[in-house]
C-alpha cells in the first residue's frame, strides 16, 4: 500500500518540481493510516533552497495532494531540504548527489571521499586527486555529502 501511495505521490509533485526548477530528492511515508507523515525531500539540482521557496512550495504541493487525495485518511506533510548529514540511500538519492563531494564508509570500515561522478545498478563512482575509483554498492556501508553546501538567506 506505502508504494503504491509513494508512486501516486511521486507523479503529483514531480512536474511542480520540474516546473520551477527544482528536483526531488526523496518521498518518504511513515506512521499508520489516518496517521501518516508524508515528507518530501527537494532541492535545487545545484543545491541550496530557502526556507521561503520550501514554504510556497509546500503550499502548491499541499493543493494539488489535496485535489488527487493520494493518501487516505488524515496526514501531516512536511516539505523540506534534504539536510546537511541525510544519508544517501536510494538512487534517487545517489542521482541527485551526482557532481557533488560525498564520504562514503565502506563495510571494511575504510572510508572513501571524493566526487561522485556515476551511479551504477552495482558500482558508484568517486573521482579526486586525479583518479577515480569504483565501488561496488555491496562495499558501501554508508553514504553522506562530504561538504556542507553554502546555505542561502
Amino acid at each position: 500500500m506505502k508504494e503504491d501511495i509513494l508512486r501516486r505521490v511521486e507523479a503529483i509533485v514531480e512536474p511542480i518540481l520540474e516546473a520551477h526548477r527544482y528536483v526531488l530528492v526523496d518521498v518518504e511515508l511513515r506512521g499508520r493510516p489516518g496517521r501518516f507523515l508524508l515528507q518530501i525531500f527537494v532541492d535545487r539540482e545545484a543545491g541550496g533552497i530557502t526556507i521561503r521557496e520550501l514554504k510556497a512550495l509546500s503550499e502548491e504541493i499541499s493543493a494539488h495532494l489535496d485535489v488527487e487525495d493520494p493518501v487516505p485518511g488524515r496526514y501531516t506533510l512536511e516539505v523540506s531540504s534534504p539536510g546537511l548529514d541525510r544519508v544517501l540511500k536510494k538512487d534517487r538519492e545517489l542521482r541527485w548527489a551526482l557532481g557533488k563531494r560525498v564520504r562514503i564508509t565502506l563495510t571494511s570500515g575504510e572510508v572513501v571521499e571524493g566526487t561522485l561522478v556515476h551511479v551504477g545498478a552495482t558500482t558508484l563512482s568517486l573521482s579526486g586527486e586525479g583518479t577515480t575509483r569504483e565501488i561496488s554498492r555491496e562495499e558501501v556501508a554508508r553514504a553522506r555529502l562530504a561538504e556542507v553546501p553554502r546555505i542561502r538567506k
